[in-house]
């Protein structure tokens, strides 16, 4: 199973926080593809920006399964944009959040919320990376198995 794995990635925290769920996926004998791998500067001209968007498009139709990290205030607009083209394509979603502020429909935005196949919500202030790449990999096998490459079931929330 691909997994392309979207969220915020503009801090050290969060792309530490982005590299620990790669790397223990990957343990499980997943393939992910993390788009901050992709470059490693802060520093991106037009050109690049285009050409990173297009390689970011192609590994999200290549994956079996998108999962989305939807921590923060307001979920991370690059992270939106992943998973509209995701939904888009029919392509699963599992949206996943940690972050325990209760904002709007269990902390995102109803459009965000609607497109995820299947919502994960740890409410706990200190969730384990073990855990949670746990969880991930069994929400994408039971999405995978039941619905299989057609995706009709969306906004199945879980905590």
């Amino acid at each position: 199973m691909k997994i392309y794995l979207a969220g915020p990635l503009f801090s050290s925290a969060e792309r530490t926080f982005n590299k620990k769920l790669a790397s223990k996926l990957e343990e499980s004998g997943y393939e992910v593809f993390l788009p901050q791998e992709l470059t490693q500067s802060n520093e991106v001209d037009a050109k690049e920006l285009y050409r990173l968007f297009d390689i970011l498009i192609k590994e999200v139709s290549k994956a079996d399964i998108l999962v989305a990290i939807l921590d923060g205030a307001d979920t991370d607009s690059g992270t939106c944009i992943e998973m509209g083209y995701a939904f888009g394509i029919n392509k699963p979603i599992i949206g996943v959040r940690t972050d325990f502020r209760n904002l709007e429909v269990n902390g995102v935005n109803l459009m965000v919320l609607k497109v995820c196949n299947k919502f994960l919500l740890f409410k706990e202030k200190h969730v384990l990376i073990e855990d949670l790449s746990k969880r991930i990999i069994e929400t994408a096998k039971s999405i995978l198995k039941v619905e299989g490459t057609k995706i009709l079931n969306r906004n199945n929330v879980s905590a």
